[in-house]
């Protein structure tokens, strides 16, 4: 009986280590796109946290897709600015454990 409480207690205290834990970041992504809707490959996007003026900068990939994978919770300005199209910008707040999905359209 007492190797099944010492089983019992040794699981109970254990299981939670194996939980994943919350990490307390937030991922944003997205694919940047033309007015045709033509994926933009190497279209610089740029990030900057608004409370803290911590910027990110990423460019996108031959599919015109982009990811910031961890962030701080909190407001974001977001802004794309390819030679030859008008810049984009747009903003978002992002939450602890948030995936947000931003699809610039250039024009």
């Amino acid at each position: 009986m007492s190797e099944r409480i010492l089983v019992f207690v040794l699981g109970f205290f254990l299981t939670p280590s194996l939980l994943p834990a919350q990490t307390g970041v937030a991922q944003l992504q997205g694919t940047v796109t033309d007015a045709t809707a033509a994926l933009v490959p190497g279209a610089p996007v740029a990030l900057e946290h608004l409370q803290t003026g911590n910027k990110f900068q990423t460019n996108t990939n031959e599919t015109g897709f982009f990811v910031f994978p961890s962030l701080q919770p909190g407001d974001y300005r977001v802004t794309v600015d390819f030679a030859g199209m008008d810049r984009w910008q747009g903003q978002v707040t992002l939450q602890v454990g948030q995936r947000i999905v931003v699809d610039p359209v250039l024009k």
